[in-house]
């Protein structure tokens, strides 16, 4: 049985493990921590175990992994440390397959910004034309056909 001295009150668990009280209630909430125990008096009681465990879900939130991810690779530790590390893997394979995309994307929104930025219209010629809103975004609005807009094809 757990000492009530190993026992530590959700602010000090706060502390230790650099998650605000309220993240610490949604992760019990969302099953990412067992439910501590309770005092007499009411107030909640966690393990080091708990401390622990909030380590490890900001520690993978720092990778890029959602709660869901993170709640499942957590079930899958339960199965064993192979069952574990194989699905991790393939969660973070995954995971760069769709950073590699977004960086492609981010990558050719740069590289329009840039254009857009080089062949900026002068202030005299814009006020003699009709814009909506904008000249400099406004006369890059109409994409040919075929190309991309921030990495999707044109519908």
């Amino acid at each position: 049985m757990i000492q009530s001295m190993e026992l530590k009150q959700i602010g000090e668990v706060s502390r230790k493990a650099g998650a605000s009280i309220d993240t610490i209630r949604y992760y019990e909430k969302e099953g990412l921590l067992k439910r501590p125990l309770r005092s007499e008096g009411g107030f909640r009681k966690y393990p080091q175990e708990s401390i622990d465990c909030i380590l490890f879900i900001r520690k993978a939130q720092s990778f890029g992994l959602s709660l869901a991810e993170i709640k499942r690779i957590m079930q899958e530790s339960e199965r064993g440390l192979e069952k574990c590390c194989g699905h991790v893997n393939k969660v973070l394979t995954k995971k760069l397959d769709e950073l590699e995309g977004k960086i492609k994307e981010l990558q050719a929104m740069k590289k329009s910004l840039r254009a857009l930025m080089k062949s900026w219209i002068p202030m005299e010629v814009a006020k003699k034309q009709r814009f909506t809103v904008c000249p400099q975004i406004e006369r890059n609005a109409k994409l040919k056909k075929g190309e991309k807009r921030h990495g999707k094809k044109k519908s």
